[in-house]
């Protein structure tokens, strides 16, 4: 799969990491699954500043929804700091 050669953040890398766990039928072994949870929390850490960068910009129901997502990144990424909208 080629994790060690991914840049956390490239756009080809987090395309093809999503079109392997969302769209990709063949199953999972254990293996390949931290593989890809390793992956994708990398490109979460590398494109969360960005997009919380971008949410200023935003308005109505597409900010509050950026918001939502930002606040869950955080509880997966930092699980032991406290919550706060």
């Amino acid at each position: 799969m080629g994790v060690e050669k991914a840049e956390p953040g490239d756009e080809q890398a987090v395309a093809a990491a999503c079109h392997r766990v969302l769209w990709d039928m063949r199953p999972f072994d254990a293996d390949e699954t931290r593989a890809l949870l390793e992956e994708l929390g990398g490109h979460v850490r590398a494109l969360s500043p960005q997009v919380t960068a971008f949410v200023p910009g935003l308005a109505g129901e597409t900010r509050e929804t950026a918001f939502v997502v930002l606040r869950n990144v955080d509880r997966v990424l930092y699980p032991d700091a406290p919550s706060t909208d």
